[in-house]
């Protein structure tokens, strides 16, 4: 179950902590690493004087590049073996011999030049810190090697490829991790709780063949809840609600309906029969009245039937590592008594959820079974197209008495999985492994670092560059001091370097670490370069009209501020995407980004279209041949960064494992692999958790 290694680090290393050591030792000592990887913006490529690559990369790195193409670069930096240079001496790197290079004209790179030995050490020093991502899928033998090679149809309904091999290889981790944990914990594992589940892809195939787990699908959004249970329709995993009416009395309901409204004789009041039709528009709402009240218990059972799975959708805000909220719905179902009714629901009535009421015209059993002396549990396989979408989640039913004893349920056993959670949903899914007692693992893969907010108060800057931009977003993140932000552990939160104590990682890095260069095509690269190239001339254009203010200091970055901040408000001028025409040329760009900005907002719209009024298709044309020749240079600085993004996802990934290593009274193990092929999904890598023997045991 436990990899050889805890972290997938390269084999430069002996062993992990000299690999966190030495990781940040890298990170809070190399200036040109913290300048490339939070100190610099895209945006601010044009509007610094002096130009932003001069100030930004030594002289023999800028002249080595104006010798190649940028795809030569990417080579050089993500691909190339560079054993083949010489080996650099250690000495070079010393403070203040930064731009000493040593010659290496016995060796040349593909025809010319070979690279300063500065920027090799750089490329070296980046490759060696990132996290190893190699990914295999494990080898199944027997029958299970049929079973779990693919997704069936109607389980992948709505998936597109990359999200079908992510479910696919994450399913099958999570049923072998589970299983291995339920052999050697007190307690086999009772439920698999998704945090963020969305729309449930993942809860979906865990919950059917071969694994048919129980899955606690915990999501905020409602409306991702809803379109989540109309594909279990889509995928058979549920039935979709039918109205049926008994004609003969709802044409009498209608007539006197029809009566009613013409001035006749009122409609009595609501009954509580079906036949009676109360004054509603049909009789499906009459049917929804009375399934909710005679239902109401049925809304809190999910019982667990040996060898077949089941969902249960939670609308919940997830924002601390607390999950009682969330634990104690499921341990309130667990409670119900296991009792089902052999004979099985009588002939010519069907039963279902608490949003509706099956029936046939069979009314004498209808009444019988809403009678008040009953009582209604469901527990029926997933798989079996009878199952049905509640008013909050997906409960299995199926008839019960109230007058049969109950039993109680065996304790709960969780176990916290997370396919792509955003910011800080990854952080509370961690702390529930300490805060929550029922909670006996986790395996969380984490995405969207830009989200995630920031621990640590704002850092002294002892370089210009990594001053921060007058940008309200950014200076309030780091202001904030999120508890529940990054650096989750004490080691990264205390870690004390040349700059202050305490790694810091800004929102401009964590949106880099993000990238996924390794997967670029050419095209890929050409369109990225393109439109980074469009919006920092844009940037330029908006500095020169007045729209963004110029640098309050020398050392200052524009960074998308407004000049006009009473008139305009304080937020970030954003654009976000564009119509594919818009790239076509740089004055369709323009004219794209600002009659966006001008008809979506009504608060500074008004003002953008002013200061840009009078902008002629022949100045934009102007700008684009003034700044062309160095839409290069912009695209070596944007490579850079992307590489160098690497490391920061590697320090993030390693801030959560620290977290659970040093929760060493709770957790007994913890460890980080990858669960993806990085060309399908790059944010693949996976924090596990378990908890010690001792304190599941108390938990339970």
């Amino acid at each position: 179950m436990t990899p050889l290694s805890p972290l997938p680090y390269s084999g430069y290393f002996s062993d992990s902590e000299t690999y966190v050591e030495s990781l940040l030792d890298f990170a809070a000592s190399s200036d040109i690493f913290q300048i490339l990887c939070g100190g610099v913006h895209i945006l601010d490529f044009f509007t610094r004087e002096p130009d932003l690559y001069a100030s930004v990369l030594p002289r023999s790195w800028r002249e080595w590049f104006q010798e190649w193409d940028v795809e030569d670069v990417l080579d050089l930096l993500m691909r190339e073996d560079l054993d083949q240079f010489a080996t650099l001496p250690q000495d070079i790197a010393a403070e203040g011999q930064q731009n000493q290079e040593l010659s290496l004209t016995e060796v040349s790179w593909r025809g010319g030049r070979s690279p300063p030995t500065s920027l090799l050490r750089y490329i070296r020093d980046i490759r060696k810190h990132l996290l190893r991502r190699d990914f295999q899928i494990p080898a199944t033998s027997g029958p299970e090697c049929s079973m779990q090679g693919n997704l069936t149809r109607k389980i992948a309904v709505g998936m597109k490829p990359k999200k079908i091999h992510e479910v696919l290889n994450f399913s099958r981790y999570v049923d072998k991790l589970a299983s291995e944990i339920s052999r050697d914990a007190p307690s086999e594992i009772t439920h698999l709780v998704d945090f963020g589940s969305g729309q449930n892809y993942l809860g979906r195939a865990l919950a059917s063949h071969p694994y048919h787990r129980h899955i606690v699908a915990v999501e905020s959004k409602r409306h991702n809840i809803e379109g989540a249970k109309s594909m279990d329709v889509t995928a058979r995993l549920a039935e979709k609600e039918k109205l049926m009416r008994h004609k003969r009395e709802y044409r009498k309901y209608r007539s006197r309906k029809d009566l009613s409204d013409s001035g006749g004789e009122a409609l009595d009041g609501c009954s509580t029969t079906l036949g009676d039709f109360p004054e509603q528009p049909d009789a499906k709402a009459a049917t929804g009245a009375m399934a909710r009240s005679s239902f109401r218990e049925a809304e809190i059972i999910h019982l667990n039937h040996e060898g077949k799975g089941s969902i249960q959708y939670i609308e919940h805000m997830i924002d601390g590592g607390d999950l009682s909220p969330v634990a104690q719905q499921i341990e309130g179902i667990s409670r119900v008594a296991d009792h089902r009714n052999t004979a099985g629901p009588a002939e010519g009535r069907t039963l279902v959820g608490c949003d509706g009421l099956n029936s046939s015209d069979n009314d004498q059993g209808l009444e019988k079974h809403l009678s008040p002396g009953g009582d209604v549990c469901r527990d029926e396989p997933l798989d079996d197209p009878k199952a049905v979408n509640g008013g909050s989640r997906t409960i299995p039913h199926q008839q019960c008495h109230a007058d049969i004893p109950a039993t109680p349920s065996p304790p709960q056993s969780l176990m916290i999985i997370s396919l792509h959670s955003c910011g800080n949903l990854v952080h509370h899914a961690l702390r529930s492994l300490i805060l929550t007692p029922s909670v006996t693992a986790v395996a969380v893969v984490g995405c969207c670092y830009n989200l995630m907010t920031e621990r640590l108060g704002p850092p002294t800057y002892k370089l210009p560059t990594l001053r921060p931009r007058p940008n309200p977003r950014v200076v309030a993140t780091s202001a904030a001091c999120d508890p529940a932000g990054f650096p989750m552990s004490e080691r990264l939160s205390t870690y004390s370097h040349k700059h202050g104590q305490g790694i810091r990682l800004n929102i401009t890095a964590r949106m880099m670490a993000v990238q996924a260069p390794q997967n670029w095509t050419p095209a890929d690269s050409a369109d990225f370069f393109t439109r980074h190239f469009f919006r920092a001339l844009l940037q330029r254009i908006f500095l020169d009209r007045g729209v963004v203010s110029a640098p309050s200091a020398p050392g200052d970055i524009v960074g998308g501020s407004p000049a006009n901040p009473d008139a305009m408000g304080t937020e970030p001028i954003i654009i976000g995407s564009l119509r594919k025409a818009c790239y076509s040329s740089f004055p369709s760009y323009v004219r794209g980004a600002v009659a966006k900005l001008s008809a979506n907002d009504p608060v500074r719209g008004p003002v953008i279209a002013s200061l840009m009024s009078g902008l002629t298709d022949d100045d934009i044309a102007a700008y684009h041949a003034r700044y062309l020749p160095r839409k290069r240079d912009l695209s070596v600085v944007w490579s850079l960064m992307a590489f160098s993004a690497g490391v920061v996802e590697a320090i993030i990934v390693l801030d959560r494992w620290l977290f659970l290593k040093e929760q060493q009274h709770v957790v007994k193990d913890a460890w980080v692999e990858t669960v993806f092929d990085y060309r399908q999904s790059p944010r693949n890598f996976v924090v596990v958790g378990i908890k010690e023997r001792k304190a599941a045991a108390l938990a339970l």
